[in-house]
């Protein structure tokens, strides 16, 4: 581990093999393009390299490079020789480096300047855009060519029916086809109409006609059933519209009164209690201490 020479001073484990300096992927990218680049303790273990393409063994500075995830760089026409060399139905997982067996499309999660660099080259290809997740390009139409000669229209022959309605002559060669009927226009639908349940009448109520009101009767209004007024209190139903008010604010002073009178009522009658119990003790002979054997005065 080693800091890179480059102006952020990055800490990188990656050392090139040429140069014999610890490099950061950025400067991998901009000033090492085509050099022999693994970590550090691969070059302490074994600093020989070999600067050919593993493909085609040539120099790899005489030609265009790519650098892939696995920091292998190759010629990248020997690179897309020998994938287009796969069979037609490899799948992604299949294209794999010719060098160390590692994937070859970088995974959609790895950021870095290798992996937007390979991302970037591996678009230009046909065959590697499926491994990128994207969409293949359409092939080019044979009007971009201009030297491809152009199919002969032919004269388009109209059917027998539009010929005789815009008066043009039938030709030998046209057909009769069958008349076309013109299609039948859908059946209208029926007038929409409401039944609404009173009692024990059914009127029945036509979209457009007002309903009735019933003479001396009020009408009960019911708010609508949005979200916002859910879980909101709402009138009880059940109880008469003269007893509604008193029950929904049913006033607090009755009330204490009621529970007052009742805890005078109760301690009258513990007193009245008291007093005829006491009473009928005072002139029990059971009561009296000169009655009982067990009692000794004097």
């Amino acid at each position: 581990m080693g800091l890179c020479k480059c102006p952020k001073r990055r800490v990188t484990t990656l050392f090139c093999f040429e140069h014999r300096v610890n490099v950061c992927e950025s400067c991998l990218v901009s000033a090492h393009p085509k050099c022999i680049v693994r970590s550090y303790l691969q070059w302490l273990q074994d600093s020989d390299y070999s600067p050919q393409c593993p493909l085609c063994e040539a120099p790899l500075g005489e030609r265009e490079t790519v650098r892939l995830v696995c920091y292998d760089v190759f010629h990248w026409p020997c690179l897309v020789g020998w994938a287009r060399a796969l069979p037609p139905r490899t799948a992604p997982a299949g294209h794999r480096c010719p060098q160390c067996g590692g994937p070859l499309f970088p995974p959609p999660n790895l950021e870095g300047p290798v992996a937007e660099a390979l991302r970037a080259r591996l678009r230009t290809a046909p065959w590697a855009r499926p491994g990128l997740g994207l969409p293949l390009r359409p092939q080019p139409s044979p009007q971009m060519f201009p030297g491809t000669p152009q199919p002969l229209e032919t004269p388009e022959v109209l059917p027998w029916c539009t010929q005789t309605l815009l008066g043009q002559p039938q030709t030998p060669s046209s057909v009769p086809a069958a008349p076309v009927t013109p299609p039948e226009p859908p059946p209208c639908p029926p007038t929409p109409h409401a039944v609404v349940h009173m009692g024990g009448e059914t009127p029945t109520l036509h979209a457009g006609s007002a309903p009735r009101k019933p003479l001396g009767g009020r009408e009960t209004w019911t708010p609508p059933d949005r979200d916002e007024d859910k879980y909101r209190r709402r009138p009880l139903t059940w109880v008469p519209p003269k007893l509604r008010c008193r029950v929904r604010g049913a006033p607090r002073r009755p009330l204490l009164a009621l529970c007052l009178g009742g805890a005078a009522a109760f301690a009258l009658l513990l007193l009245l209690l008291g007093s005829l119990g006491r009473g009928g003790a005072d002139s029990d002979p059971a009561l009296e201490p000169l009655n009982n054997p067990h009692v000794r005065v004097g």
